[in-house]
């Protein structure tokens, strides 16, 4: 499916080159071919994962506000239809899980050492849920040059997982209890390793796909030659749709910093060559 859709986003492109390839600008005194810029790319960048709303657990444990480190990688492709507005496709490689954790006691039973009663204490555990959210996405977008070295663009992000996983680890932080008979006890998980027991760890249930969201972004381009340019660019996704129904309005945006290196496809020595004639 993932394929398909890649193929059918390609075939698109290639069509729509096609159509536009053709266009010329013309001055009052002479038709003269504007070389409109066709060019291709590959891109990384680094950046935040925010949650917002709730995912639970299997056992229903809720978790929010979760934040992660998150990275995109991938390849663009872009042609000029006006000499300020750009038409564009990207395909991607998208990292967005996250990582939250909350704190609560829990009222448990211990027992001595040495009389061998049992007595319930207040003990402090530490919850952190964990997911991994990989996905390949699809991003067509427009893009505005209202100067030659700036450029604002706006996609639509459609993201299909390759990778969703959750995990609820309980970590155990009180160590020692101390007893109405004045005896101090070592607290540990019966279930657990030490003082760590993984309660869930698993493929994420319900999980939405595509994934939708909105990538406005700013960004400047730096020419090193007519052929190669360097842009370093912002950008923010905000997301359309829920990452998965196993919790409340579960989402993940992202900011990301990205690096783009694009090489344009445009013969610019037939049009100097033109402008010479």
């Amino acid at each position: 499916m993932k394929l398909l859709f890649f193929a059918l986003f390609v075939s698109i492109l290639i069509a729509f080159t096609s159509i536009v390839n053709g266009q010329q600008l013309a001055t009052p005194l002479t038709p003269e071919e504007y070389p409109y810029d066709n060019e291709v790319g590959i891109l990384f960048g680094i950046g935040g994962n925010i949650q917002s709303g709730i995912f639970s657990s299997s056992c229903n444990c809720d978790f929010k506000n979760g934040t992660k480190f998150g990275y995109t990688f991938g390849a663009l492709y872009e042609y000029e239809i006006m000499q300020t507005f750009e038409l564009g496709a990207a395909a991607l490689i998208d990292y967005r899980g996250v990582e939250s954790e909350y704190q609560e006691i829990e009222n448990i039973s211990v027992t001595s050492q040495q009389s061998g009663a049992s007595e319930r204490v207040n003990v402090l555990f530490n919850n952190l849920g964990e997911t991994d959210l990989t996905y390949f996405s699809l991003v067509p977008y427009a893009k505005w040059n209202p100067f030659r070295f700036m450029f604002v663009r706006l996609g639509l992000n459609v993201s299909f997982p390759m990778s969703t996983n959750i995990k609820h680890t309980k970590i155990l932080e009180t160590k020692t209890a101390k007893l109405s008979t004045g005896e101090i006890v070592a607290i540990e998980l019966p279930d657990g390793d030490g003082d760590t027991q993984i309660i869930q760890d698993e493929e994420m249930p319900d999980v939405n796909s595509p994934y939708l969201s909105l990538d406005p972004a700013i960004g400047f381009t730096i020419f090193f030659s007519d052929k190669i340019s360097f842009s370093p660019v912002f950008q923010y996704s905000m997301p359309l749709t829920n990452v998965a129904e196993i919790g409340s309005d579960f989402k993940v945006s992202t900011w990301r910093i990205l690096f783009e290196f694009k090489f344009s496809l445009t013969d610019y020595t037939y049009f100097k060559s033109k402008s010479i004639d």
